[in-house]
């Protein structure tokens, strides 16, 4: 849920993704924009995962879809916690070129 620095809801507030459906399928992870957060992987499974991309953008990502290729990757729809954005700060964005840059890697 995204709040302000007095912990006061502000838009968008709770990020649900409602698009994170069974309906979707099985593959669901490539209609939505991230696998969110927090995310938490079960160790023995990711141990099985030799190749984690070395990168520092989108490795989450590229983990739950390897994951996603053999397991079904289930969803936490309460809120587990406040993302408090502070004054002047507009979140985490990468450069430009870093997005275009990972996807056709």
């Amino acid at each position: 849920q995204m709040t302000d620095f007095n912990l006061q809801t502000i838009p968008p507030g709770i990020i649900d993704h409602r698009e994170w459906t069974a309906r979707n399928g099985h593959n669901n992870l490539l209609r939505v924009n991230g696998i969110g957060a927090p995310r938490a992987f079960f160790t023995p499974i990711l141990r099985d995962f030799y190749e984690i991309p070395n990168i520092s953008y989108g490795e989450d990502y590229a983990i739950g879809l390897a994951i996603s290729r053999i397991y079904k990757i289930g969803r936490v729809f309460d809120v587990v916690y406040l993302c408090r954005r502070w004054e002047r700060k507009f979140g985490c964005q990468p450069e430009p070129g870093t997005c275009k840059r990972q996807s056709s890697a």
